[in-house]
């Protein structure tokens, strides 16, 4: 059986989730994500609840509403693809949102799209999965074949 993914959490998702939020910070910013995990133990320590802990983990003002806000999302995106394209368009059927990033660093150009009803998530979907492959590449060759100091469209 397949082990359930943080991007499958995510497209299975009904609407923007503070316990998404947690778990991309604990994927994508390990450090923010430890910051307030030990806040949680010692809030454990002194004999709080699990309940209680949970509820400040999540809802705390560490963790940004990435799910909720297209702009929380847009800057993760910048801060861990810098230099690539993004899109956002509301599907003809109304019924969801379509976000692609595209590398703009060649010579290869891959694109990832996603879509989901909400258009934060669906722009995390399509940065996480630019994400594994990135790392996948990276774990295979020993390098990404679209990062380094290669050519850029904008740049011809």
């Amino acid at each position: 059986m397949r082990q359930v993914t943080l991007i499958d959490k995510l497209k299975a998702a009904e609407r923007p989730s503070r316990k998404l939020d947690a778990l991309i910070c604990k994927e994508l910013r390990p450090d923010l994500f430890r910051r307030h995990w030990g806040d949680a133990k010692a809030m454990q320590a002194k004999g709080a609840s699990d309940e209680i802990i949970m509820r400040a983990l999540l809802v705390g003002r560490g963790f940004p509403r990435l799910t909720a806000s297209l702009d929380a999302a847009l800057t993760l995106a910048k801060e861990f693809l810098p230099r690539w394209d993004w899109s956002l368009y509301k599907e003809t059927d109304l019924s969801s949102h379509c976000a692609t990033l595209t590398s703009d660093v060649g010579p290869y150009y891959p694109e990832f799209e996603a879509r989901h009803k909400s258009p934060a998530i669906a722009l995390l979907i399509a940065l996480l999965s630019a994400i594994a492959s990135r790392k996948a590449a990276e774990t295979k060759y020993g390098f990404h074949p679209n990062h380094g100091n290669r050519e850029s469209r904008h740049d011809r």
